[in-house]
């Protein structure tokens, strides 16, 4: 049996390097000396040869295989079905959550609670407390164990009950009516990942698997930008919309792709050439990839697309035009019926922009204040890191909330239909959704498989703020953007204090008798420039919040 880990990236670590475009700069910022007529022809051939090299790199590493290290008989699961539960799935990203309190999660309707325990190892069991149940996410880490607020009970990483304050007898904690369910975890591209079945073999089979990551975001970790978002729709719906790129010319109408400066028109939603290049749906891994010539065609510049899916939830793309090369990954999270997770992460240069880098080049004049420009580079480390995330995640937010509307509506009315099945796939730009939902309402059972008592689909809602909320989808769960949300305050209150002394100052300046033109004039700009920050900082916290995305708006 395999493992399937084929996915769209260059296996030269330097060509990834040079090559590698982000979303977050210019189209022009780096242009690969291709002639405009073969570019085409050349990624195709080019990006074909790359996707053998990356298998037959993994094949070599004993990626692609189930193997016992400790000899060479190889060692299989128990069976070569497809499982929702028996597969890796990230659930949260290193930089952004702190492992010292306990960190809630929901998976495949499954409630979890993750904690670093004091050997630094990451833990998760089900977030119930054994004892009445009460939610141990609410609870603290105490001693690397995880402690129930309720009546104090404590667990560790094994789901073993160590402490019942109450017990006369301390053998109360070994029964095994105290324990809890546990669940593998490892860390891996700078992810917690979460195996979500606690049957016996689970540590086993878990050990066996690896989860399905790119290699370029594995190498080029300190420029990988992570944006979370959460939906009110669920997995399928997600999922399809984003292995089809030929819906965006129309859900991302006048939204910037490649550069938030040159939107896509409508007028590119045209026939759309694709080939299947990869497809296996059958057995415990599905992966299908598809490429698509002149995907976009962002200014005049032509992209072809390679689409990868490696179940149960990993999407690449890799887009190659002459403009350069674009690579970013999505992992898509069934959540709850109706409600799904996005892990979307790219390549976005310097972590803190180049005012980090400008500052981290100084040196303290022959030592002197080492310690405080240290000190000063990592308070604004911080502040540099978070802006820019911030502002790249402020041109992400349109991009999913354009089909907020449209997949709520949709997973509503497959529900009314049945399933997919009736769908109507007659272009060439259909056959990777088409072998998708071949995939899931075959070797998938028909979707994610939830634990019995989980509550069924969600009726439809037309509260625009609950599908497309960003504060509730995702600034809960950015540090960074809470970061900006906070300097906003600060700034917002220093405007005030600053506006109410120049109504002060300007006071006095008329009192006076006034003055010259010229201080007229700095009297005039200093309001201008003052009333400008002040509604400034008063806007700019409603940009994280609620903004509607009406299409018919758009046109």
């Amino acid at each position: 049996m395999r493992l399937s880990l084929s996915v769209s990236v260059a296996s030269n670590p330097a060509h990834q390097r040079s090559d590698v475009r982000f979303l977050s700069q210019p189209a022009n910022s780096l242009r690969p000396r291709v002639s405009k007529n073969t570019v085409n022809c050349k990624a195709s051939s080019w990006r074909s040869q790359r996707q053998a090299e990356v298998r037959c790199r993994f094949q070599q590493n004993g990626h692609s295989v189930l193997a016992d290290t400790s000899g060479d008989t190889k060692v299989h699961l128990d069976d070569d079905k497809f499982s929702w539960e028996r597969n890796w799935y990230p659930v949260a990203i290193l930089a952004d959550v702190d492992g010292s309190k306990p960190i809630p999660v929901t998976l495949l309707g499954k409630k979890l609670v993750l904690w670093q325990g004091s050997d630094g190892e990451w833990n998760c069991v089900v977030d119930r407390c054994a004892h009445r149940y009460a939610p141990l996410s609410e609870g603290r880490v105490k001693d690397g164990d995880i402690q129930c607020a309720y009546h104090g009970w404590q667990y560790n990483g094994q789901g073993q009950c160590t402490r019942i304050p109450q017990a006369e007898d301390a053998s109360a904690c070994c029964s095994s009516s105290a324990c809890v369910e546990a669940f593998p975890v490892q860390l891996r591209a700078g992810a917690v990942w979460v195996w979500p079945d606690s049957s016996p073999s689970a540590a086993r089979d878990s050990s066996l698997v690896l989860p399905s990551v790119d290699t370029v975001l594995e190498e080029s970790l300190e420029y990988v930008d992570w944006y979370i978002r959460d939906f009110y729709y669920g997995y399928a719906g997600l999922m399809e919309m984003l292995l089809d790129p030929s819906a965006c010319s129309f859900t991302l109408h006048g939204i910037g792709l490649f550069n938030r400066h040159v939107p896509i028109p409508m007028d590119q939603g045209k026939p759309m050439p694709s080939t299947l290049t990869e497809c296996k749906t059958e057995g415990r891994s599905a992966v299908i990839s598809m490429e698509c010539a002149r995907a976009f065609r962002p200014a005049g510049h032509p992209y072809d697309a390679t689409v990868t899916f490696n179940s149960p939830c990993h999407i690449t793309h890799d887009f190659v035009g002459a403009n350069g090369h674009v690579i970013h990954g999505m992992y898509i999270l069934p959540v709850s019926p109706g409600r799904s997770r996005l892990f979307y992460w790219h390549k976005a240069g310097s972590p803190g922009g180049a005012a980090l880098d400008r500052l981290k080049a100084l040196k303290a004049p022959f030592g002197a204040g080492k310690a405080q420009l240290q000190h000063l580079v990592a308070a604004a480390e911080k502040f540099f890191v978070a802006k820019e995330r911030s502002k790249r995640h402020m041109y992400l937010h349109p991009i999913f909330e354009a089909v907020g509307g449209l997949l709520h509506g949709q997973e509503h009315n497959v529900s009314a239909a049945g399933s997919q099945a009736g769908f109507h796939l007659p272009s060439s730009a259909d056959v990777l959704v088409k072998k998708f939902y071949g995939w899931l309402l075959g070797s998938a059972g028909g979707g994610p498989s939830w634990p019995p008592g989980t509550p069924p689909l969600p009726p439809p809602t037309t509260d625009r703020e609950a599908l497309l909320g960003r504060r509730q989808q995702h600034v809960a769960n950015c540090p960074s953007c809470q970061t900006m949300l906070a300097v906003n305050g600060y700034m917002r209150v220093a405007a005030t204090i600053w506006n109410v002394l120049l109504v002060f100052g300007t006071a006095l300046f008329v009192l006076n008798g006034g003055g010259p033109w010229y201080e007229a004039v700095g009297v005039v700009a200093l309001w201008y420039w003052s009333t400008k920050w002040f509604t400034k900082t008063v806007e700019w916290p409603k940009q994280l919040g609620f903004v509607d995305y009406v299409h018919a708006d758009r046109n």
